[in-house]
């Protein structure tokens, strides 16, 4: 199937952002300053962002593709925090 399509090029540029305000990554919890225990939800974002085939990238593959990821975790009761 490759090998109908023939041969291409992509050059591209890409951006990401990550905020992580979690203490614990599986439970996804973070300090609370208030109550001094991790206990508080938290939240984690990775935005990415690409560009190819545009003025000086070159190549033969023009697009933009934009990506988020994003987990929050929500209090279930007051000192338990789930996903």
């Amino acid at each position: 199937m490759r090998e109908a399509a023939g041969f291409s090029s992509k050059s591209s540029l890409s951006y990401t952002y990550t905020m992580d305000t979690r203490h614990d990554k599986i439970l996804c919890t973070r300090f609370d300053t208030k109550t001094s225990l991790a206990s508080a939800p938290g939240m984690y974002l990775k935005v990415r962002n690409e560009l190819a085939g545009l003025g000086l990238l070159g190549g033969d593959a023009k697009f933009y593709k934009g990506e988020v990821e994003a987990k929050v975790g929500l209090g279930v009761t007051e000192g338990l925090v789930g996903l």
